[in-house]
């Protein structure tokens, strides 16, 4: 798994103006309030492998998978609108395993006092959120197609070790 350093200031706008989230599916979102915080579980779409997957070049079983966690930290203004998102007690909570599929059309990313998102997702769904600092881990895998049923294990690329598509960094 890809770890960028902690010590290493990230910035969001170069962040974001180097990768196109467009068309990467949401695995997951979690906000909690208390601690200001969201976490982000992307399957990133722009990879060189899954454009010509998509496109019908070198069609592996399985394309090589992008996966990204992205944390904001300081997290205020918490706005979701038309998400399938369950919000108890500060708390809201949204995975692919139990909800219908979310891509990211784009985020933008706009700067002021505090920096400013807005994810908008398919079927009209947005987040909006102001948020302090920003953090972000990547981590490759592939998959194999189990016996039988229309299910799939994945496997990191570079160790090899299984881990759960629904929660690729263990949070």
């Amino acid at each position: 798994m890809r770890d960028l350093d902690q010590n290493e200031i990230i910035s969001p706008e170069k962040y974001f103006a180097d990768n196109n989230f467009e068309s990467s599916q949401v695995i997951s979102i979690t906000y909690d309030e208390s601690k200001k915080l969201i976490l982000l579980v992307l399957r990133y779409a722009m990879t060189p492998e899954f454009i010509d997957w998509l496109q019908g070049k070198d069609k592996p079983d399985s394309p090589i998978s992008d996966f990204r966690l992205l944390v904001f930290k300081g997290v205020e203004n918490f706005k979701a609108e038309g998400l399938w998102i369950q919000t108890k007690q500060g708390k809201a909570d949204y995975s692919l395993r139990n909800s219908g599929v979310y891509l990211i059309d784009f985020i933008e990313l706009k700067s002021n006092a505090e920096l400013n998102v807005l994810v908008n997702l398919t079927s009209s769904s947005k987040m909006r959120f102001n948020f302090k600092d920003f953090y972000a881990k990547q981590r490759f895998g592939y998959a194999i197609k189990k016996q039988g049923v229309d299910e799939w294990d994945y496997f990191d690329t570079e160790s090899d070790e299984e881990f759960d598509f629904f929660n690729p960094f263990i949070l």
